[in-house]
């Protein structure tokens, strides 16, 4: 059985997937943080981090995290599964060249979110600074990767799997940017261990659904304001807070209209 140059590429996208699940294991195994992301939650309390549904629970305690996660690496790992079976089998990717880069850059986010844990964890606000700057070059990263991808407008199912695993990445590395951007902020302003008011309120989540919903709408991307509209029913206030239901209403229309993006840009050629 001979492979040709498209091939090799779709086996290589394989193994970079792989390779950045391997680097999230290995990180986990290797590197232990010195405290839990509760504890820190608990330290640096932000007024819209998630909670258990509805907002209710205690803070840095809400099942979304374990989700969103679980999520990521499950559809990593398939996809790499799929690529190497297909692959196999003679079925390249629509447009390896394509495929090769945003397995690459899937591969740059889990690598670096896989030691985002034991930088978090280390004593001093400088460590929480550096945190927010690697989640910011994976939520980048992964932005790229899903931009590119164009999930919904490739017709190879393992390409839509790939553009629908960096847009949920992406989707939720950026919510998880800017909760770490609130993390540091409530550092310097307030101090470890000091309260949340009771009153506070953040613009966070309706600016980052506007965000999140015109990036979703210009590229045909539905998914990527998937991740923050299911994080805001466990956002306390969802009910009571207009910023954080406004922020639940746009990201909804935002995406019933990315869903309506991908039908006029499948009927005509996109600009990118």
């Amino acid at each position: 059985m001979s492979f040709d140059e498209n091939h090799i590429k779709q086996f290589t996208s394989a193994g970079l997937v792989f390779g950045g699940l391997l680097a999230t294991v290995a990180s986990s195994l290797l590197f232990r943080p010195r405290v839990s992301i509760k504890e820190i939650s608990v330290d640096y309390p932000v007024s819209w981090s998630p909670r258990g549904i509805w907002g209710l629970g205690d803070v840095g305690k809400s099942p979304i995290f374990g989700i969103m996660w679980t999520s990521i690496y499950l559809l990593s790992a398939v996809l790499a599964t799929a690529l190497t079976i297909e692959g196999s089998q003679h079925r390249i990717s629509q447009d390896p060249d394509r495929q090769l880069t945003c397995c690459g850059l899937l591969f740059s986010g889990l690598a670096a979110s896989s030691l985002w844990p034991v930088v978090i964890g280390e004593p001093g606000k400088c460590a929480l600074v550096a945190a927010s700057m690697q989640l910011c070059i994976v939520a980048i990263t992964t932005l790229c990767g899903a931009i590119l991808s164009k999930v919904f407008l490739m017709d190879v199912w393992f390409d839509v799997l790939c553009g629908m695993t960096l847009s949920l990445f992406s989707g939720w590395a950026i919510v998880a940017t800017g909760l770490n951007i609130g993390i540091v902020t409530f550092a310097y302003n307030h101090g470890k261990g000091a309260q949340q008011p009771e009153n506070a309120y953040s613009f966070a989540p309706l600016i980052l659904s506007v965000l999140l919903g015109a990036i979703a709408i210009l590229f045909a991307n539905p998914i990527l304001p998937a991740p923050l509209l299911i994080s805001t029913f466990f956002m306390k206030g969802v009910l009571e807070d207009w910023r954080i239901w406004s922020a639940t209403i746009v990201c909804f229309v935002c995406i019933s209209t990315a869903v309506g993006m991908t039908f006029v840009y499948r009927a005509v050629t996109p600009f990118w």
